[in-house]
C-alpha cells in the first residue's frame, strides 16, 4: 500500500487533501518508498487519516487541517491549526489532550464529534470527553481558537440522570465566533449558581458570532434554554453585549416555534432559525431509545415484580429450559 500511495504523490504533486481511511498504515515501508523516488516534500494542506502517519507528517510540513481519531500516540503537528476528533467515548479525555499538546499552540478550530460509544455513560463517563474537561484542555489555545465544536450527540440508552459536568464560561476565549453546543453541555441536572435565564450571557465571550445548540438523546426540558436565549436577546438589547452576534441555531422545533424568541432576536438584528445537523452516527429519524440502560430497566422489572409474586422468584438455569 505505502508504495501506491508514494506513486499516487508522485503523479500528483500539488495534492493538497489526502484522505488515507487505513488503520493498517504500513509506517515503516513509506519512507523507503519515498526516498526511492526522490519525495522529501508533498504540499498537503488537509490530512484526514483514521490512523495519523508520523511518516507522512515529517514529509508535509504545511498540513494546517487534520481529520483524527484515538490512537496510542499522535506526532508533533506544529503547523496544525485545526483539528477534528471523531471519538469513540473510552479515554476520549486523554486522547484529546494529546492530540492538543501535538499541535500548533495557535489552534484555531476544534471540532470534537462523538460516534460510536462503546459502553453506557454511566460506565464510563470517566472516559468520554465532558465538556468541561474539552474547555479546560484547550485553555493554553484561548487566544487563538475561533470555532468550538463540542458535538456530544450519541446513540446509547442511559440512565436519564446521568450528570453532565457544568460548562465553564468562555469568556477567557476572546477570539472565538463560532460555537456548536449540545444542550445538555449548557443545561443539566448539575447544580450552578447561575440561573437559566443568566447562563449564556455568562457563558459566551463578547467576541461570539454564531451559536448554534443541537439536543441530545434525552435533552434537558425546552423551557431551560428558552429562558437562556430570552436572557440573551435582553443583554443585547439593554446592556449593549455581544456585539457581533448575527446568527442563532437550534434543531428543537419546539423552542423554534416560540413566538417571543423569534420576536426578541429580531427586534436585536440577530437571525434565530431552526435546522437540522444529521451527521453519520445520527439520524433525525431514529428510534428513540429507553430512559434507563438495559440493566437498569430490568432490575427495576424484577423488583417490581417481587412485589406481586408471593414467595422468592424461581431463576431456571439453561440445564432446567
Amino acid at each position: 500500500m505505502a508504495e501506491i500511495l508514494v506513486l499516487l504523490l508522485a503523479l500528483l504533486p500539488n495534492l493538497q487533501h489526502l484522505i488515507l481511511h487505513d488503520s493498517l498504515f504500513p509506517q515503516l515501508v513509506f519512507p523507503a518508498a519515498a526516498s526511492a523516488l526522490d519525495i522529501t516534500r508533498i504540499p498537503l494542506k488537509t490530512l484526514d487519516a483514521m490512523v495519523m502517519p508520523s511518516s507522512i507528517i515529517s514529509v508535509a510540513p504545511d498540513v494546517e487541517t487534520v481529520h483524527i481519531s484515538p490512537q496510542d500516540s499522535y506526532p508533533k503537528m506544529p503547523g496544525v491549526k485545526r483539528v477534528y476528533f471523531r471519538g469513540y467515548g473510552s479515554d476520549d479525555n486523554v486522547d484529546v489532550k494529546k492530540v492538543i499538546s501535538s499541535c500548533s499552540s495557535a489552534l484555531s478550530t476544534f471540532s470534537y464529534q462523538t460516534a460510536f460509544i462503546w459502553s453506557s455513560v454511566d460506565q464510563s463517563v470517566a472516559k468520554v470527553l465532558q465538556p468541561r474537561t474539552a474547555v479546560e484542555l484547550l485553555t493554553n489555545v484561548c487566544s487563538s481558537l475561533q470555532s468550538l465544536h463540542l458535538d456530544m450527540r450519541f446513540r446509547v440508552a442511559f440512565d436519564r440522570d446521568s450528570q453532565v459536568e457544568p460548562m465553564p464560561s468562555l469568556k477567557q476565549f476572546i477570539r472565538l465566533e463560532e460555537l456548536f453546543l449540545t444542550t445538555n453541555s449548557v443545561y443539566n441536572g448539575s447544580s450552578s449558581t447561575v440561573s437559566d435565564q443568566e447562563f449564556l450571557v455568562h457563558l459566551l465571550p463578547q467576541s461570539i458570532k454564531s451559536v448554534t445548540f443541537v439536543d441530545p438523546e434525552f435533552p434537558p426540558p425546552p423551557e431551560r434554554l428558552r429562558k437562556g436565549l430570552l436572557g440573551l436577546a435582553d443583554a443585547r438589547r439593554n446592556d449593549g453585549l455581544f456585539p457581533n452576534l448575527k446568527e442563532l441555531r437550534c434543531d428543537s422545533r419546539q423552542v423554534y416555534d416560540d413566538g417571543a424568541i423569534k420576536n426578541s432576536f429580531y427586534q436585536v438584528g440577530v437571525n434565530f432559525k431552526h435546522q437540522e445537523f444529521p451527521t453519520l452516527d445520527w439520524s433525525y429519524s431514529r428510534y428513540p431509545l429507553p430512559a434507563q440502560s438495559p440493566r437498569l430497566a430490568l432490575e427495576a422489572y424484577l423488583e417490581e415484580f417481587e412485589h406481586h409474586v408471593p414467595g422468592p422468584l424461581s431463576y431456571y438455569s439453561d440445564e432446567d429450559l
